[in-house]
């Protein structure tokens, strides 16, 4: 809904075993892309996992986040 809308978008992925965080980012799009028949703007990629320490992100990512993101929304 929020890209839908126009609304930048950063989203925390976590790599897993068999595909880079990349990898399923880009799966998750093209399923949505594939529900709705439209193509969407693809969010910012941070990866990271919420079960590591500052969510696996490095120092400045989490500066970064701090100053650029006005809300979090966690879906899981």
């Amino acid at each position: 809904d929020l890209l839908c809308a126009g609304e930048e978008v950063i989203a925390l992925v976590r790599s897993d075993k068999d595909h880079a965080a990349a990898q399923r980012l880009e799966r998750i799009m093209l399923g949505w892309e594939q529900e709705l028949n439209r193509t969407l703007p693809r969010p910012q990629l941070l990866q990271g996992d919420l079960h590591q320490p500052g969510l696996g992100l490095t120092k400045s990512q989490r500066d970064w986040l701090r100053e650029h993101c006005r809300a979090v929304l966690h879906n899981a």
